[in-house]
């Protein structure tokens, strides 16, 4: 059996090396592949200490596994563990490796292995201590029980006897852990085994399951006790429905709605400006019609875009103004005779434009080579009624309230009575 003197210096060496090694190597090199025939379990790390059970294996073997307490935890940090009876790909044996705490003919049987991964860096007041029901048809008189651990290193070997000769209760052992503080990387799995060494001497149990005194399992170096700082939180994403608008008309008859939404965010959101600018021209106004809400008026054919902040975090809504255009049918008109009874039409038409269309002409400059009748309607198609008075030419100019404008031609020609 051990003695004081060595379970304190060997508890030491291996809550050091279970951070950075006992000699200084660098991390480990190992790279085994993740626990299969296996039990996982995911729970809290706390500033209290906690623990956490997996479920029964085929063996008969159920980890529970006690986290000491944490003083500077950072806060959602987790301990995710893994039992298995198979030992993971790449682990080195138990056979045959130094530091044995018996002598003689002693074989190392694995009960079950442990795979203990920390989602933040993390400093505990102990290494982990386990509980388990022993195998099914375990003699706890062949020799006792031990907790082994595979430090961090650049040729990894496991330390045996971290914990141990385990308590056996029944068909149950438990083992107390050394109380030497230990700091966890993150995201860095770190390998236990529960074995028995068979045919070595059974221990009395109090004499050796008595933890040494604190002072002398507590020189770990004051860079390792320094508290995890606190990662700074991330901000939710804004969202914005929609996330870009179209429009093909102007004016506040077609204004669209964009809301805005942030997870945990019940304040005000805002826009970065009133107007949505390209270049010189604003293509689009920005107004707040709740706390999440905007509406958006089009000005001008255009595209811009506008950014919307919530908490430390914000999107930006694309906004694309194109109008249709304003088309007349036929272009030109053409008269060989005057009166009522020889008018013509033309049409004014621009696909989704609900305005109305007005016209300016050219074609009654004193004599009036024609006349032109209102429109008959609202867009988007309306007609124009033309009616020849005496010869010669002339434009009609047809206008949208968007500003878009188009051209008939006109013609007169009078060849009744020999007038030309």
């Amino acid at each position: 059996m051990l003695s004081k003197h060595y379970v304190s210096v060997f508890f030491l060496c291996v809550a050091a090396a279970l951070v950075s090694g006992c000699s200084g190597d660098n991390p480990r090199v190992l790279n085994p592949s993740a626990i299969t025939t296996s039990a996982s379990a995911t729970g809290p790390v706390t500033t209290a200490g906690s623990a956490l059970a997996l479920s029964t294996l085929t063996t008969g073997v159920a980890v529970t596994t006690t986290l000491g307490a944490a003083p500077a935890v950072a806060s959602g940090t987790t301990v995710t563990l893994t039992e298995s009876t198979v030992s993971p790909t790449g682990l080195p044996t138990l056979q045959g490796l130094a530091r044995r705490p018996e002598s003689g003919t002693v074989s190392d049987t694995p009960l079950v292995y442990i795979e203990a991964v920390f989602s933040n860096a993390v400093t505990m007041n102990g290494q982990l201590g386990f509980t388990t029901p022993l195998p099914s048809g375990s003699n706890p008189n062949a020799g006792p029980y031990y907790v082994a651990a595979l430090p961090l290193g650049a040729t990894p070997a496991w330390s045996l006897a971290i914990e141990g000769p385990g308590v056996v209760s029944g068909t149950t052992v438990s083992f107390t852990p050394p109380v030497a503080q230990v700091t966890f990387a993150a995201s860095t799995p770190y390998y236990y085994v529960i074995y028995q060494a068979v045919g070595g001497s059974v221990p009395t149990p109090a004499p050796t399951l008595s933890p040494t005194p604190v002072p002398t399992l507590s020189p770990t170096p004051a860079p390792t006790l320094s508290p995890t700082p606190s990662p700074t939180p991330t901000p939710a994403p804004v969202g914005l429905s929609p996330a870009s608008l179209s429009f093909t008309n102007l004016g506040a008859g077609n204004a669209q709605s964009v809301t805005a939404a942030q997870s945990g965010f019940t304040g005000t959101f805002t826009a970065s400006g009133a107007n949505c600018t390209q270049g010189s021209t604003t293509v689009a106004t920005i107004a707040s019609t709740s706390s999440n809400a905007f509406s958006v008026t089009p000005t001008a054919a255009g595209s811009c875009s506008v950014t919307i902040t919530g908490s430390g975090a914000s999107a930006t809504l694309s906004v694309s103004v194109t109008l249709a255009p304003l088309a007349l049918s036929p272009s030109s008109l053409a008269f060989t005779a005057s009166g009522a009874s020889y008018a013509q039409t033309f049409a004014a038409s621009e696909p989704g434009y609900t305005g109305a269309f007005t016209e300016t002409d050219t074609c009654n400059p004193g004599t009036a080579i024609a006349t032109v009748s209102a429109a008959s309607g609202p867009g988007p198609t309306a007609n124009f009624t033309v009616t020849p008075q005496s010869a010669g030419s002339c434009t009609i100019t047809v206008h949208d309230t968007n500003g878009q404008t188009s051209t008939v031609t006109v013609g007169v020609t009078i060849t009744q009575g020999g007038v030309n």
